[in-house]
């Protein structure tokens, strides 16, 4: 989950404070107000990553690595392209990433049944079984705490705020810029 978070933020707080302190006729509120959304998401990868800090150093795993981990749990097995897109790094990099993940016999690469061409990387046994348990205990089963402690209502309405962000940064992404 903290990958997905660190991708989201980066994505629209850079589309959105870009574009909107660009824009000389922009709303002049809409500058303070996406400092203040920064500010929110910010808050809010604190409280779901807290303590992961001084997990990763004890595993002795990159930020990166662990990323790599928690889409190949949630996901099961992913090409390196699969893995490139979804962390938006470019290959090479997720090679190197899947590499040193491989020399420590935490995942796997197995030719894809339907094309050999293809390599799938997946979690090696030992670590696959083991993944849900890291999902209860990092940042997906925090937010998950918070949200079952939440109405269903606001819930809801927390869920389409974001998907009402996306929305316009998928937007403002395409807008030429300046």
């Amino acid at each position: 989950m903290s990958y997905a978070i660190c991708r989201v933020r980066r994505v629209l707080l850079n589309i959105i404070i870009e574009r909107v302190t660009d824009q000389s006729n922009a709303d002049p509120t809409a500058a303070d107000e996406a400092r203040e959304i920064v500010g929110l998401f910010r808050s809010l990868r604190r409280h779901l990553v807290r303590g992961s800090r001084a997990e990763l150093a004890r595993s002795g795993l990159t930020a990166a690595q662990v990323s790599v981990i928690s889409l190949l749990g949630t996901n099961q097995a992913m090409t390196l392209g699969e893995l490139s897109r979804e962390l938006e790094l470019s290959h090479s990099t997720v090679s190197g990433i899947v590499d040193r993940l491989q020399a420590k016999d935490l995942v796997v690469r197995l030719p894809s049944p339907n094309d050999r061409r293809y390599v799938q990387i997946s979690l090696a046994e030992h670590v696959a079984n083991q993944a849900p348990a890291l999902g209860d205990e990092g940042p997906i089963g925090r937010l998950e705490a918070v949200l079952k402690a939440a109405p269903a209502e606001e819930r809801r309405m927390v869920k389409e705020g974001l998907a009402l962000l996306v929305r316009f940064a998928d937007q403002a992404r395409l807008l030429p810029s300046k």
